[in-house]
């Protein structure tokens, strides 16, 4: 719901899922008012996610399931690479 100057998120019972996970993110990005950050360093496989350490310069995606998994990672809305990683593998990136 929106309010007078922000947002407020309800979930009741949401079952762990890492579709649920993904439905996490969206609803703090969207409750923060920040929808587009959200895009700024993104992958498109809810199985896989990235993290970034930008004063290192460098960024690892990771794939969280026992199976292997194709992702592309989006920064700033553009996709700028696709990757295949191995089951609950990582790979390490220079930004």
């Amino acid at each position: 719901n929106n309010y007078i100057k922000g947002r407020a998120v309800y979930l009741a019972g949401l079952p762990y899922s890492i579709e649920n996970t993904r439905l996490l993110m969206r609803a703090i990005y969207w409750a923060a008012s920040r929808e587009s950050e959200m895009f700024e360093w993104y992958c498109d496989n809810p199985n896989t996610e990235c993290a970034v350490y930008p004063e290192a310069g460098c960024f690892v995606v990771i794939n969280n399931t026992f199976e292997r998994q194709k992702t592309s990672v989006i920064r700033c809305g553009e996709k700028i690479m696709e990757l295949d990683l191995q089951p609950l593998g990582y790979k390490w990136l220079e930004i």
